[in-house]
C-alpha cells in the first residue's frame, strides 16, 4: 500500500511532525442540584445515581475496572443480587462508569415499578455506601480478575476490538498496552487499591436522576 500511495505522490515520510498533544488537566465540576425528576409517563421508572470520578490517564483505572464490575456489572455483582434477585424490585440494575481525558463519572442504573422507587433509591445508595466503607471481598476481587481477564482475552481475538483498543490507546495516551501487560495490571490491583478508590468516590457529590 505505500508503495501504491507513493506512486500517486503521496510522501509519507517527508515533513511528518507529531500532533503536539495537549495538557490534559482534569475539568471543574459546576454544582447543580442533587436530584433531578422528570415526568414522562412511563409505566417503569428510570434510575440513575452518578458521580465525577477518574480521567483516562489516571493509573487508578484498572481498579475502577474491577470495583465497577463487581459492583454491578453481570449476574453475580453487588447489586443485581441484591436489588433483583434477593428483592425482586427490578429486572435491570448495573453500575458504569467512563473516563475521559478531561474528565469521567460513575454511576449506577435501576428500572423499576413506580410504586418501588423510593425503595430501589434507598438501596442503590445502601450498596453504594457499603461499598465505600468496606470495599470488596477476596472472593469478589479472585472472580471479577478472572472475568475481566477471560473478556480481555477473548476481545483480543477480535479484530474489531483490536482496532478500537489502538484507537482509544492513542487518544487518551498515545501509548499502547499490550494484551499481557494489560493482565498484569489487572491481576495488581488489590482490595486496598479499590477500597481507596470507593472512598474518593464517596467523597464526590452523587446526582440522582429519576424519569418516569
Amino acid at each position: 500500500m505505500l508503495d501504491a500511495l507513493t506512486r500517486y505522490g503521496w510522501n509519507l515520510l517527508e515533513g511528518v511532525a507529531p500532533v503536539p498533544r495537549r495538557v490534559r488537566t482534569e475539568s471543574g465540576i459546576v454544582p447543580f442540584s442533587k436530584l433531578h425528576e422528570v415526568q414522562k409517563g412511563f409505566e417503569q421508572t428510570n434510575i440513575v445515581m452518578g458521580c465525577p470520578s477518574i480521567i483516562s490517564g489516571d493509573e487508578r483505572r484498572y481498579a475502577m475496572s474491577v470495583l465497577s464490575s463487581a459492583f454491578g456489572s453481570g449476574m453475580s455483582s453487588r447489586l443485581f443480587q441484591e436489588i433483583r434477585e434477593k428483592r425482586g424490585l427490578a429486572y435491570s440494575t448495573f453500575a458504569f462508569s467512563g473516563a475521559y481525558s478531561d474528565a469521567g463519572y460513575f454511576g449506577m442504573y435501576a428500572g423499576c415499578l413506580p410504586a418501588k422507587t423510593e425503595q430501589v433509591c434507598e438501596l442503590l445508595q445502601y450498596e453504594f455506601d457499603k461499598l465505600v466503607s468496606a470495599g470488596i471481598t477476596e472472593e469478589e476481587l479472585s472472580k471479577v480478575r478472572g472475568q475481566l481477564a477471560g473478556s480481555t482475552v477473548l476481545g483480543s481475538e477480535d479484530s474489531g476490538s483490536r482496532m478500537s483498543r489502538l484507537g482509544r490507546a492513542e487518544l487518551d495516551s498515545g501509548k499502547f498496552t499490550s494484551t499481557d501487560e494489560l493482565l498484569e495490571k489487572i491481576r495488581a490491583v488489590t482490595l486496598d487499591d479499590v477500597h481507596d478508590l470507593a472512598r474518593y468516590l464517596g467523597q464526590q457529590q452523587m446526582i440522582t436522576t429519576i424519569v418516569r
